[in-house]
């Protein structure tokens, strides 16, 4: 499980498997910010370019990348701000009667070490 934020602000997620005939990643995971918190389950799709961005964006401190689910019920977006932040912003929607939008910052340090764990993560589940 890799988790992306803090303990009092994250999303984890854990890559299960690929869908073999759609070559999207079954993926599971918790988000959590304060006393607001959840579970999920969905198909991702491209979470290699997802990763691949997030390398790019170590390197050069610009940009941004979004993480989404087939139906769009799971959305995960990291963009890279002025002076070394990086925002989360990150939205949850079963798409009947719950929904969550959640944003925490985190330091651009981060951005590497994220991507070599999202890598060995994604490596491990296919």
């Amino acid at each position: 499980m890799v988790v992306i934020g803090s303990p009092t602000a994250n999303v984890s997620l854990s890559f299960r498997g690929r869908h073999e005939e759609l070559g999207y990643i079954l993926s599971e995971g918790t988000f959590q910010v304060s006393s607001l918190s959840g579970a999920f389950s969905t198909l991702l799709m491209e979470p290699e370019r997802f990763i691949s961005d997030l390398e790019r964006m170590d390197k050069t401190l610009t940009g941004n990348s979004t993480l989404s689910g087939i139906d769009q019920e799971v959305a995960i977006s990291v963009s890279v701000r002025t002076l070394g932040g990086v925002e989360v912003n990150a939205r949850f929607d079963d798409h009947q009667s719950h929904k969550a939008d959640i944003s925490f910052s985190m330091d651009q340090t981060y951005l590497g070490p994220l991507a070599r764990a999202l890598r060995t993560e994604l490596g491990a589940a296919q």
